[in-house]
């Protein structure tokens, strides 16, 4: 029965994947005609329910991609983007991740301007606004295991925060998020109506969740290399030798801030 259930499942999921109506006989036959719809009618119902979550889902989590490009064309790229992963994500709240590779592939082919640029990176960081909110709690750091890996001379990988994010960008992306995800409270200016001004060098960000509230916060060079070389899995010794920054007054800060979230235990 289970081996049954399992064919069953996939035979829907792929009809439900498939834009193509001739591919549908291998479910349709096995959905029953007690409804007064047809099998074939209920399942392109049920396939455009489908898609329309996905949507829906992509307008949530990308407001401000949303609103530069105008609900049109967001509609329209967030279409070929579904059709393009038609099997998506089964939690619809961690659905559309690389939807910022679309973008960037899209600019790239000349599909969007040539001053959308920015718009890979920026749904980078939305995504990762979004995905804080449901990103599991983190259990208090153990220090008594950081002393006593320190005493034993055991090497030392820090685990960072459930809910950290990382992007790093040319351009000023909070500063972009910020003012399309919102109305200027001075002056009431719509948001895509103000300026941006543009950054020197790198911007680095960093994503977390305080408390119950998602933060974007921009921080230092030293402070984003540490938090990625650890995100990557690089021991502390590592960041030590290969990092160039004052690691005894940041690593404090870190672990005060909880984006650091404690010491990983199967190393």
């Amino acid at each position: 029965m289970p081996d049954l259930l399992h064919q069953h499942v996939s035979a829907f999921t792929r009809a439900l994947a498939g834009g193509q109506r001739h591919g549908d006989q291998e479910i349709v036959g096995k959905i029953s005609t007690a409804s007064k719809i047809s099998p074939q009618l209920a399942l392109d119902i049920y396939r455009n329910n489908t898609r329309g979550a996905r949507i829906r889902s992509l307008e949530i989590i990308y407001p401000a991609c949303r609103n530069i490009l105008g609900d049109e064309t967001f509609h329209a790229l967030a279409r070929d983007y579904v059709s393009a992963d038609p099997y998506g994500a089964a939690d619809l709240n961690y659905y559309g991740e690389s939807f910022g590779d679309h973008l960037g592939m899209l600019h790239d082919a000349g599909r969007l301007p040539p001053d959308y640029a920015y718009m890979r990176d920026l749904a980078r960081l939305e995504y990762r606004y979004h995905a804080a909110c449901y990103a599991d709690d983190d259990a208090p750091f153990d220090f008594e295991l950081f002393a006593r890996k320190i005493n034993n001379v055991d090497p030392v990988y820090l685990r960072p925060g459930a809910s950290l994010g990382l992007v790093f960008s040319p351009y000023p992306l909070y500063q972009i998020w910020e003012l399309n995800c919102a109305v200027s409270a001075a002056d009431n200016v719509p948001a895509q109506e103000q300026e941006v001004e543009s950054v020197d060098g790198l911007q680095y960000l960093i994503v977390y969740r305080d408390r119950l509230t998602p933060v974007i916060k921009s921080v230092s060079d030293c402070e984003y290399c540490l938090l990625d070389a650890f995100n990557r899995g690089r021991s502390l010794q590592w960041a030590i030798d290969h990092i160039d920054c004052y690691i005894d007054v940041l690593l404090p800060r870190l672990i005060e801030n909880r984006w650091l979230a404690g010491v990983r235990r199967d190393e």
